[in-house]
């Protein structure tokens, strides 16, 4: 049952972590793209 429990945490991390990411990506894009 331990193990369910962590393998359920990692995956809901790495989504968040990968949401994050690209989120990042385009706000950061957006951004340059007004300095510039």
């Amino acid at each position: 049952m331990g193990i369910l429990w962590n393998l359920a945490a990692f995956i809901i991390v790495l989504g968040i972590l990968i949401t994050v990411h690209e989120f990042g990506h385009f706000w950061g894009s957006k951004t340059l793209w007004r300095l510039c």
